[in-house]
């Protein structure tokens, strides 16, 4: 990296330019070679991937329980149901867990739990030795900063430059070579009608290929989600939940949803796409830190 900087001054007046350009060429040689073998041995242990993946779950997980336990030092919540007042021991823990399977907030549980994953929950939430952490006021200053930096509002002055930016996103998306062809194959029609401004957008996957429809559309959509404009800008900069922002009717959403979920993870690559798009639009200023 160094030598491709050209930031040897040092190294430069000892060496010859021509000898710097053959050392640079030596490295890019090598190190191409290298990455490529490097790239043909870790191919062969997927593993490494699934091991990857599950450590950046678990701290996920460690990440969630941390706050929780911050946020019962500050208001002095409970940290398990037996403090929270449940003193029958689980007595009808059965039926708790029936009556969980059968609520509609389970449709958006990335994996299906049975009945008997339930009542392992709960056993635990119940005898959960968790304890209060303390959190300092620069912590949560810092935090508060934190949070302002991705607030921005009315982001479009009027539909039309909703438009201008949304649909050739879109229509940008459906070409890239890691989105386009896998939303084909959902063979799903999903409305996005917009609100502040009033907008509505309809990428329709049922045909032969990828339709961007502006304005309303003539025909049935599969899905339609209603929600503000400024929530769509924060959902592409991949700073915004989309569940949560369903369980919070944030986002309003009618038809198939989950299907609509699995799209999730076909669109993820879309979120560090779409700031680039934006910078090359001449629209810097639109773009969350």
């Amino acid at each position: 990296s160094l030598l491709k900087s050209d930031r040897l001054d040092l190294f430069s007046k000892i060496v010859k330019r021509s000898e710097i350009d053959s050392l640079k060429e030596l490295v890019n040689e090598s190190s191409y070679r290298v990455r490529d073998l490097a790239a043909r041995a870790i191919g062969n242990f997927d593993f490494i991937d699934s091991w990857i993946r599950r450590q950046a779950a678990l701290t996920a997980v460690e990440k969630i329980r941390t706050l929780n336990c911050q946020l019962a030092h500050l208001t002095g919540m409970p940290l398990n149901l037996k403090d929270a007042g449940i003193t029958d021991k689980l007595a009808r823990i059965e039926q708790v867990a029936s009556t969980a399977m059968e609520d509609g907030a389970m449709l958006y549980n990335p994996v299906e739990p049975d009945q008997e994953d339930v009542i392992e929950i709960i056993r635990k939430v119940y005898h959960s030795k968790a304890k209060p952490l303390a959190i300092s006021d620069d912590d949560l200053r810092s935090m508060s900063a934190s949070s302002k930096n991705h607030e921005m509002s009315n982001v479009f002055n009027n539909k039309e430059e909703l438009y201008n930016v949304l649909v050739e996103f879109y229509e940008m998306l459906k070409k890239n070579r890691n989105i386009g062809p896998a939303l084909a194959k959902t063979n799903l029609c999903v409305q996005f009608r917009y609100k502040k401004p009033s907008a509505v957008i309809t990428i329709d996957a049922t045909g032969n290929r990828i339709k961007i429809v502006k304005g309303e559309f003539d025909g049935k959509p599969e899905v339609t989600m209603t929600m503000n404009a400024d929530f769509a800008h924060k959902f592409w900069h991949g700073k915004a939940n989309l569940i949560t922002a369903l369980t919070r009717r944030q986002v309003v959403a009618k038809g198939n949803i989950p299907k609509t979920i699995k799209l999730l993870p076909i669109l993820r690559p879309a979120f560090s796409l779409y700031p680039n798009f934006l910078r090359k639009k001449g629209l810097e200023h639109l773009i969350l830190d």
